[in-house]
């Protein structure tokens, strides 16, 4: 993953046990790349999860434990909803930003940088994605969701040059 947020929430989901199946609430992509949405902007937005220490984490699992109650109402363990929702996350915020024409780096000085993908940025990033997805049945629901995420929820433009034709984040690609 070339996030580091979308690395660290998955290695907290990860600290936090294997996921429940898939609930019926996420069975269709298009709602999971709603719900994505809507935790990327109102539960996760413009956080550095780097900068967290225990308590801050503790904080930020409640508050995700909480505010999606009534997204996963069929997930009633506290601890499986967040759990769902940082793998969520990770998976499809990390297929979306790779499948974005560029990607922004942070210079010594502090300055953002933005940089062109190439295909084999795209190619080598998917490997990675995919060999977690095929592990993990919420981070692949996740990753099939981000072309909807990218074009239907969020209206921006998709770029796949790089990412095989077999790959499973062109299972639900929008037709453009």
């Amino acid at each position: 993953m070339a996030d580091p947020n979308t690395a660290i929430i998955y290695g907290w989901a990860e600290q936090l046990g294997r996921p429940p199946a898939i609930p019926s609430s996420l069975k269709e992509p298009r709602n999971v790349a709603k719900f994505v949405d809507f935790v990327d902007r109102n539960v996760f937005a413009n956080s550095k999860f780097w900068e967290f220490n225990t308590m801050e984490r503790q904080k930020f699992f409640e508050d995700i434990a909480e505010r999606t109650k009534i997204h996963l109402s069929d997930i009633k363990d506290y601890n499986q909803r967040i759990n769902v929702t940082l793998r969520l996350w990770a998976s499809c915020l990390s297929a979306a930003k790779t499948m974005r024409r560029t990607y922004v780096i942070a210079n010594p000085d502090g300055s953002l940088q933005e940089e062109a993908y190439t295909p084999q940025m795209r190619q080598g990033t998917f490997k990675v994605i995919e060999s977690i997805a095929n592990k993990d049945e919420i981070y692949r629901l996740g990753v099939e969701a981000a072309p909807l995420f990218i074009k239907e929820v969020r209206g921006q433009e998709i770029f796949t040059d790089g990412i095989p034709s077999d790959s499973i984040v062109m299972k639900h690609m929008p037709n453009e």
